[in-house]
């Protein structure tokens, strides 16, 4: 009886996308408890482990950098979580101390020195689909019969600083994936 927008990206892609980005990561630290479905079936199918680490509030940031450290994964995935968006660059500049690879949704994430964001282009696409929707309700349609929406744009950035800091090398055909402008060389 309702209808409703997917406003971000889910686990399963940025998963992949890592992998792409890091072929030869066998096995990755994702900020959650538990694990989401979607994100354990993509990772059996990339033959990855994903082990889920809980990362609950902000006062938790310095215990799950630690933790991340000490595991050694091959690189960690920031999930779609609201709260952590907030936290984008605390994140990405505390994976880069660890010396992390590292993949968000959120583009301030690259930015701030995560090394890949992947995720929706928040503008006047996603207000249009809102319109549409919120037009088609006052009109007599009934949120039953309207689709969940997801977002139709979407890009990756990536941080090639970040990269050479933490000697990985970002394959063409990934680069190839982002707008020049996404790509941060300096």
């Amino acid at each position: 009886n309702l209808t409703g927008f997917v406003e971000g990206v889910l686990d399963d892609k940025l998963i992949e996308i890592f992998r792409d980005a890091m072929p030869k990561a066998r096995r990755v630290v994702i900020a959650e408890a538990p694990l989401s479905p979607r994100a354990g079936r993509a990772a059996e199918l990339l033959r990855i482990e994903v082990v889920a680490l809980p990362l609950n509030g902000a006062g938790e940031f310095d215990g799950f950098f630690a933790q991340v450290r000490r595991m050694r994964p091959d690189g960690v995935i920031v999930p779609n979580v609201n709260w952590l968006a907030s936290f984008a660059e605390r994140l990405a500049q505390g994976l880069l101390a660890a010396r992390m690879p590292s993949i968000a949704q959120w583009h301030d994430f690259a930015r701030a020195g995560g090394m890949l964001a992947y995720g929706p282009i928040f503008g006047a696409a996603i207000a249009d689909q809102r319109v549409a929707v919120t037009d088609a309700i006052l009109r007599g349609a009934h949120p039953r019969d309207i689709p969940v929406q997801t977002p139709t744009h979407y890009r990756l950035m990536v941080n090639l600083v970040t990269a050479k800091a933490l000697g990985v090398t970002i394959p063409s055909n990934v680069l190839l994936q982002a707008r020049p402008e996404d790509v941060i060389r300096s």
